[in-house]
């Protein structure tokens, strides 16, 4: 028979499940904040009164990171979005479902 540390209880998977939500939502919040962060200093840093303030190479900065930013950050948000959503395409479900059950018929064989 096998141990407790192989088979996780309902506990452990809801805490595991907890985590990766947990984990998630921060990336998630971060994103938000650091992107409102470069939008608004985008702004600023366009030609206006506070003009003086600001530098050449400054405003190109801000231009590619505005752009590049939640472009490529946004690519790996949605994949650690379809980590911890489970979203699955469909020709992996299928082929989950035929690994299943090619070991599930291994272990009846053998029983």
């Amino acid at each position: 028979m096998k141990t407790d540390k192989t088979y996780p209880t309902s506990f452990q998977k809801a805490k595991k499940r907890l985590e990766q939500l947990k984990s998630f939502y921060t990336h998630l919040s971060i994103f938000l904040i650091v992107n409102v962060v470069l939008v608004v200093a985008y702004f600023f840093s366009k030609p206006s009164i506070f003009q003086e303030l600001t530098n050449k190479e400054f405003i190109n900065w801000v231009d590619w990171n505005v752009l590049l930013t939640p472009l490529i950050w946004g690519v790996f948000l949605i994949a650690h979005a379809f980590f911890v959503f489970q979203w699955k395409l469909p020709f992996l479900k299928r082929w989950e479902e035929r690994q299943i059950n090619k070991i599930m018929e291994k272990e009846n064989q053998g029983i």
